[in-house]
């Protein structure tokens, strides 16, 4: 009796350790908080392919490891999503996450429920950001504001003038790290072109394109999937980039591993196509195909077989080799 007694007891300790272990362990898992307006927020399937960067970012991560909150809310500036949303967010953070902050496109609206100055109560509000996420043993991440699909001479005319600027300033003042999205996305379009820009990132497209737009969007804020999944990249790239800094790096070794997906045309005056990309397991890619005038689109052959000038797939574990064909 007291051999079985001192066996149960051994057992209880065991599956007690066992539980404790699986509590540490799931605790370990480090969270990205993701807030900001709505070129970062989740987009209900109604209005896809509008698509926020905060919403596919998961994919790029071991969720063993990392998983993503994406909190953002359309419509809000850095005044009124503090005002309104911030404190429900701060109850989610833990000690060891990330919260990355991107604001400044609601904060030049006038209404005052929402109007912050750059570098006066814009600053202000993002300071209370990083402060209060340090204070709860987390690392802010400062973002800056990503640019319309706005041209001024074959470049991208900085629409939202001074608020990256002062996001770029506040972050070298207070020493938190940043991901200069503003910059990099601007040279990501103009390496681009406008052309490419307005058909594979933007949310401007024509009639019959996408079920959810019958009349088509003229939307030159916000992102298709194949734009907000661009943006992740080079969120991914500006997480790369802090790797000197000692909280950043640790979210490096969590980045799963991007597959190519290489695309070709055929003939490359007779029209454009998606072009060749690396990205993660299991995210939506589309293919596009804009033929010029006087051709037409013949089919996707390759990796991928459709006959539509707009086709999706799953990404896989291996390389996809596409080519478009034209006529």
């Amino acid at each position: 009796m007291k051999v079985n007694c001192l066996i149960k007891a051994v057992l209880t300790v065991c599956m007690a350790l066992g539980l404790l272990l699986q509590a540490r362990t799931a605790s370990a898992v480090t969270t990205i908080h993701t807030i900001g307006d709505s070129t970062v927020s989740i987009w209900p399937s109604k209005y896809y392919p509008k698509t926020g960067w905060g919403q596919d970012l998961h994919f790029f991560f071991d969720p063993s490891k990392v998983i993503t909150n994406d909190h953002a809310v359309s419509g809000t500036s850095s005044k009124s999503f503090y005002d309104n949303y911030w404190a429900a967010v701060k109850a989610t953070i833990k000690a060891g996450d990330f919260v990355t902050i991107q604001f400044g496109i609601n904060d030049a609206k006038t209404d005052t429920a929402r109007h912050t100055d750059p570098f006066t109560t814009f600053e202000d509000y993002l300071t209370k950001f990083c402060n209060e996420t340090q204070a709860l043993g987390a690392h802010p991440i400062l973002v800056t504001t990503v640019n319309r699909n706005s041209w001024k001479n074959g470049v991208i005319y900085p629409a939202y003038h001074n608020y990256p600027i002062a996001t770029r300033e506040l972050a070298a003042k207070i020493t938190v790290p940043l991901i200069d999205l503003d910059k990099v996305e601007g040279d990501l379009r103009t390496s681009l072109g406008e052309t490419y820009s307005l058909a594979y990132l933007s949310m401007i497209f024509p009639a019959g394109d996408w079920p959810n737009y019958a009349s088509g969007s003229s939307d030159s804020v916000h992102f298709q999937e194949s734009g907000a999944i661009e943006l992740d990249n080079l969120v991914v790239a500006g997480i790369q980039a802090l790797n000197s800094d000692p909280n950043v790096g640790q979210l490096i070794p969590a980045l799963l591993p991007t597959y190519r997906v290489d695309i070709r045309i055929d003939h490359s005056t007779f029209g454009m196509v998606t072009r060749t990309q690396f990205v993660p397991a299991g995210i939506t890619f589309t293919l596009l195909a804009v033929p010029n005038s006087g051709h037409t689109f013949v089919g996707w052959i390759r990796d991928v077989t459709s006959t539509s000038a707009i086709t999706q797939f799953k990404m896989g574990t291996t390389a996809k080799f596409i080519t478009g064909r034209f006529q």
